[in-house]
């Protein structure tokens, strides 16, 4: 019996059919052996030699930026040689960023020939006149035209001309010329420029002046003679721009990175801090390495921020990023072996940008901390100061933008502004008696860019507002 399956039935007759096809196609012996795979050689195709013709290429393409021609084909000036090390590099950008030595003309020193033409000088010589001249009108000293909150609200830019561009780079500190005959606004940008605007609105004519290589920031109006400005800059140099002699006076020389100055009310004492922690003394009328009077470590990381008690000019406050507001009395800084020990010390969550005192009685403290929040301390030294009042607030400014940091309007103990990341861009009011949320905001059609550094002028109603391209707004009354 056939125990053949009929599926092997039909399989061993399909192969003897395929098997009979490969023998009449004269392929049965490759079948047989394995398909001749492995066996057959690859078949040699012979190419032709190149013609002396093809070898010959056209060269490559190169641009104008390549070839070192401007757009209209002339030779551009020779490029200076790229540093092929990483020592080589090193030692090009210190040079580069190296601090002016010494006193500097006001009118004639700049960064480059570029910034240095007929034009930008006679607006130098301008400024400098201009601000030297008696002003033609007088205020009440300490009196101020903007009060409640609700005023502050008020403000409003004045068209186009309200906003004016006075320096290449991002804004890092501000101040605004107490002269109440005209409006004068300085800010310091990152580039090591003093920028000046002025005239009855603030915008009308401007300066730049060359005082550092690297940020200025800070920016402070002589007590003692507002013809003396002070900056300081991340190049460790403390400089005086003085106006009448046209001169960029070198003060102090710290060799590392100055954070910000404050000063005192009727005096040349100045307080300095470094980008280490460190707390300075400084006395803006010596001009050698003598001026730094006292020096001691007062915070563990950088101090973003110091500032004197305008009511009490023994109170300075500074901020840091190790989270730390303290209060000092400025008659036993760096004094005696031992570091000196804070009056207060105010406790946050993360770094602090800012400690401002309030302009009404000094007796309130305001803090901007990167914990999104901004706070007031009501007598901070004193043995009843309680909890601290606090407001939710975005003080995530990012890596482009200059930290916030709030600050009181003249003459209140209530309101104060900080920077706002909130669209449309505007500046926000706060007021401490309404709790949780900005009391209103600063708005405009021409308000474009956040504003982080604001400063007030002591006796005008306005308010200057700078942004990260050197831009300023001036808010004032209607």
């Amino acid at each position: 019996m056939d125990s053949t399956s009929e599926y092997e039935s039909r399989r061993l007759v399909n192969i003897a059919r395929n098997a009979d096809m490969l023998k009449s196609l004269g392929l049965a012996s490759a079948a047989a052996d394995g398909g001749g795979k492995g066996t057959r050689k690859k078949a040699v195709v012979k190419r032709k030699a190149p013609s002396s013709a093809a070898q010959t290429t056209p060269p490559a393409r190169q641009s104008k930026r390549v070839r070192n021609l401007d757009t209209d084909g002339a030779v551009l000036p020779e490029l200076k040689e790229k540093p092929q090390t990483l020592a080589e590099e090193q030692a090009a950008v210190a040079i580069e960023t190296a601090p002016f030595a010494g006193q500097l003309d006001a009118v004639d020193h700049s960064h480059s020939p570029d910034e240095n033409l007929p034009e930008d000088q006679a607006e130098r010589t301008d400024c400098c006149r201009l601000l030297c001249t008696k002003p033609t009108t007088a205020r009440k000293a300490g009196k101020t035209l903007i009060g409640t909150a609700a005023r502050l609200q008020r403000l409003t830019l004045s068209g186009e001309d309200a906003v004016v561009k006075l320096c290449a780079g991002r804004v890092f500190s501000m101040a605004v010329h107490p002269r109440s005959d005209t409006v004068a606004v300085m800010v310091g940008d990152k580039y090591g420029h003093l920028g000046v605007g002025w005239g009855p609105t603030g915008g009308e004519n401007f300066a730049v002046f060359h005082s550092h290589v690297r940020p200025v920031s800070g920016i402070l109006v002589g007590a003692r003679n507002p013809m003396h400005i002070h900056t300081c800059s991340y190049d460790g140099q403390l400089r005086t721009l003085d106006l009448h002699a046209g001169k960029i006076l070198e003060v102090a020389s710290f060799g590392r990175s100055l954070t910000a100055i404050s000063g005192c009310t009727g005096s040349d004492t100045l307080y300095a801090s470094v980008n280490d922690g460190s707390l300075a003394t400084v006395d803006a009328r010596v001009r050698t390495r003598d001026a730094i009077v006292a020096e001691f470590r007062a915070h563990e990381k950088k101090i973003s921020h110091v500032e004197v008690n305008p009511h009490d000019t023994n109170l300075v406050v500074t901020s840091s990023n190790d989270g730390m507001v303290k209060v000092w009395d400025a008659r036993k800084l760096g004094v005696g072996k031992g570091k000196s020990k804070p009056l207060a010390a105010l406790v946050h969550s993360k770094g602090v940008t800012s400690a401002s005192w309030s302009r009404g009685t000094g007796r309130k403290l305001l803090t901007t901390c990167n914990d999104d929040r901004v706070r007031v301390f009501n007598n901070p030294t004193g043995p009843s100061s309680g909890k601290p009042l606090q407001w939710i607030h975005n003080n995530h400014t990012g890596r482009w933008l200059t930290n916030f940091k709030a600050i009181f309007t003249p003459g209140s103990d209530s309101t104060f502004i900080v920077g706002s990341m909130d669209r449309p861009r505007g500046v926000d009011i706060f007021d401490v008696t309404v709790a949780k949320k900005p009391y209103g905001r600063l708005t405009d059609e021409y308000m474009g860019s956040v504003t982080s550094v604001h400063a007030f002028h002591p006796s005008l109603p306005l308010v200057a507002g700078a942004n990260s391209s050197g831009r300023v707004y001036l808010w004032s009354m209607k």
